[in-house]
């Protein structure tokens, strides 16, 4: 179970957010109904994050919402000791999207979703954004950078939002 810190406000917790058990073979890279052209991050294919994942079961989900700025270091640790039980597939990621679109922000002020491609932690940064319409944008942050080398910190202004399996 995850807890609530100062780094993060439950903001999901009346409604049941449920994910579709996944076969795992859908991808970002290939999600093009989504992601239009040019609003994909290349790193999505540079890092070679396109890579299918094992099936999952149907997964519940929560929704928090920053409420102090922070590290992905700290957003992510706030939420438990495993970091591998706070990720998703990228084909769990696509559903939330499929699923449940209500819940992403509009205009820069992204949700992010911890992912992982062999040994490599990620984070999917995913927004809505107006181009003459709706379109998705995607933006990928490799962890260990936050880890070791960058540790960009993410202002609270943005009242950005992080997804986790419950």
């Amino acid at each position: 179970m995850h807890t609530e810190g100062t780094i993060l406000k439950l903001i999901s917790g009346g409604e049941r957010l449920i994910l579709d058990a996944c076969d795992g073979k859908r991808t970002i890279v290939t999600a093009k109904k989504f992601f239009a052209t040019g609003l994909l991050d290349p790193n999505f294919r540079k890092w070679g994050t396109n890579k299918t994942s094992k099936p999952t079961p149907e997964t519940d989900v929560l929704v928090y919402e920053m409420e102090r700025s922070a590290t992905f270091a700290q957003i992510f640790s706030s939420l438990g000791d495993d970091i591998n039980q706070l990720c998703f597939t990228q084909h769990q990621i696509i559903n939330f999207i499929e699923k449940h679109s209500s819940w992403l922000r509009i205009k820069g002020d992204g949700i992010f979703f911890l992912f992982k491609v062999g040994d490599d932690f990620f984070i999917a940064d995913v927004y809505l954004g107006g181009r003459g319409g709706l379109y998705l944008y995607g933006y990928l942050h490799h962890f260990e950078d936050d880890m070791v080398r960058i540790a960009y910190v993410w202002d609270v202004i943005d009242r950005r939002r992080v997804v986790v399996p419950l």
